[in-house]
């Protein structure tokens, strides 16, 4: 049956439908999708529609080519969610200014500046939370100097998405992979690989296939395609693995590069069939195996800037429990 499944579309879609271990995954996709799109975000303190418009505002403004007025749908979008926000009995105080910070920059860009200026003024008069354990990391970089070495090449990489015309060295990508490969995996397995391609024809192949790299594909010089090797794993409890293990991969890959002076940025991968399967076939491979995600790969070109794509505070994204709840610190 499973056999038969992997070669026709149809009866994958009837085993699945009477697989029970996905219940719960399908539980959690539709419970999501439901807390998204009515801005709920239950117990998150943080809306991540909010921080997605205001990414995309971002990158806008930091693009090489601006346009003089841009945003008009999405500032529509946005202030929908920022109306929103006094459901939250706080929000992050890093979402909160970076929101501002960024709109004050967009508002000389925007369709409608007085819609701009209410969401800033909503923004400023919103509780936010007061404590961060971001803190605490710079008593434990004057203690720890190895610890201070990680935090300064950490906080200095960004995702660049302008780079020069210099080629990408092998060499050095080989050279960050050995590194990356010492990252924890589940038993051993290490189940994805990475592809490079260096060729125009192959990243506009590849890259097209892609959401979002549209304005800036053509400028990347080399691009790495992670891909996850569902034949690693002979039941469908561990079907996950592929992108755990590569995300722990990537945590330790992107770093290694900034080191030795090259620039990257993640380029998201939507798992739609037909992308999907173009790009694994186009890169000779068998469809056990799946896209993860691209990187793009390059060294930055100076003249242009990269969003600052401020992230939540650390007391927002680590909880504890105790007494029977789970707290923010």
């Amino acid at each position: 049956m499973v056999l038969l499944c992997s070669k026709n579309r149809f009866l994958s879609r009837l085993f699945f439908l009477f697989e029970p271990s996905f219940d719960r995954e399908y539980e959690y996709t539709l419970k999501g999708r439901y807390e998204a799109l009515t801005s709920r975000y239950q117990n998150d303190y943080s809306n991540a529609n909010l921080r997605r418009c205001v990414h995309r505002i971002e990158k806008g403004l930091f693009h090489k080519y601006r346009k003089d007025q841009f945003g008009k749908d999405l500032l529509t979008e946005l202030y929908r969610e920022v109306k929103s926000l006094d459901k939250f009995p706080f929000v992050d105080k890093n979402e909160v200014d970076w929101s501002i910070n960024t709109l004050t920059e967009y508002k000389s860009f925007s369709y409608d500046q007085n819609k701009v200026q209410e969401c800033i003024d909503i923004l400023t008069d919103l509780k936010t939370n007061e404590f961060d354990i971001d803190k605490s990391r710079l008593e434990i970089e004057k203690q720890n100097p190895k610890f201070s070495v990680l935090s300064e090449l950490y906080h200095a990489r960004s995702s660049v998405r302008y780079f020069t015309e210099q080629k990408v060295d092998l060499s050095e990508v080989q050279a960050a992979v050995d590194i990356a490969k010492l990252a924890p995996t589940a038993c051993n397995r290490q189940p994805f690989s990475l592809h490079f391609l260096d060729t125009r024809e192959d990243i506009d192949f590849i890259g097209g296939l892609a959401p979002g790299t549209k304005g800036f594909l053509e400028n990347i010089p080399a691009l790495a395609v992670v891909v996850g090797h569902a034949s690693s794993f002979r039941f469908t409890r561990d079907r996950h693995l592929v992108y755990t293990d590569s995300a722990l991969f990537l945590g330790h890959f992107l770093p290694a590069l900034k080191s030795i002076g090259l620039s990257s940025c993640v380029l998201n991968w939507v798992p739609d069939w037909n992308n999907d399967r173009s790009g694994v076939e186009y890169l000779g491979l068998d469809l056990s195996k799946t896209i993860i995600c691209l990187v793009a790969i390059g060294h930055q070109d100076m003249e242009c800037s990269s969003p600052v794509s401020t992230k939540k505070t650390s007391g927002v994204l680590l909880r504890y429990k105790e007494s029977g709840e789970t707290n923010e610190v």
